[in-house]
């Protein structure tokens, strides 16, 4: 719920960790988490398209940066 909602939604992560009654501190963990089983199943995921190589790629480093960021 925490990935959507801070990705898809898109409200900064105050906001979401407000709207989902959780600390700020507990949004950012569940962001992280949450976005790191996401990319590990998605790398698992047969079928990428040439080129994309999700191992080299690491959207939650992006992510827990950015959180920091708009907190």
């Amino acid at each position: 719920m925490v990935v959507v909602l801070r990705h898809v939604v898109g409200p900064p992560n105050a906001k979401a960790a407000r709207e989902l009654d959780l600390s700020l501190e507990t949004f950012g963990r569940h962001l992280f988490h949450g976005t790191w089983l996401l990319q590990t199943a998605l790398a698992d995921h047969p079928g990428q398209p040439d080129g994309h190589d999700l191992e080299n790629e690491r959207p939650y480093d992006e992510m827990a940066n950015r959180s920091k960021v708009n907190g």
